[in-house]
């Protein structure tokens, strides 16, 4: 009976252990403070610059991993020659959630861009912040958490420059 007992506790320990590996492979969806990095499309991603275009409700961020002058950003769509990630949102500075359906007004997304063959990862799991707006030093400051599948995803803090 002893024998029995010690073998069904000992099977339902070999079971209840998780795979660390899994656990590890899938990112948390909560701000880590850290520089922004992740991965697009299975491939090491670190922020370098950005730039941030406000109107008159929104913002728009580019994110990229690459040294950009500040003037090159702001005059060119899209400069970068390497991967890089952008979203437009509410210009406020309150947690977005993402949303893509069945949300009240708002939809939120961010994409991870693949440069080499130009694959658009469309994330609509994690959440946006922005920290801090300043218009005379013209810079913008947040931080993201975001995935597209198991192969796309960043998380850290940002700071961009903010365009006239």
């Amino acid at each position: 009976m002893r024998k029995t007992l010690y073998i069904s506790l000992l099977v339902g320990l070999l079971f209840s252990c998780g795979d660390k590996d899994e656990e590890e492979a899938t990112p948390s969806l909560e701000f880590k403070d850290q520089l922004l990095q992740g991965k697009i499309d299975e491939e090491n991603w670190s922020f370098v610059t950005g730039k941030a275009e406000i109107s008159t409700s929104t913002i728009s961020i580019d994110l990229y991993k690459e040294s950009i002058a500040d003037s090159t950003m702001c005059n060119s769509f899209f400069p970068a020659k390497e991967d890089f990630i952008f979203f437009t949102m509410d210009n406020t500075m309150e947690v977005v959630e993402f949303c893509l359906v069945g949300c009240d007004d708002n939809s939120q997304s961010v994409t991870l861009y693949e440069q080499t063959e130009g694959s658009n990862f469309i994330a609509i799991e994690g959440k946006i912040q922005l920290t801090r707006i300043d218009t005379t030093a013209k810079v913008v400051e947040g931080k993201l958490v975001t995935k597209s599948g198991e192969t796309s995803y960043v998380n850290g803090n940002f700071t961009v420059h903010l365009c006239d």
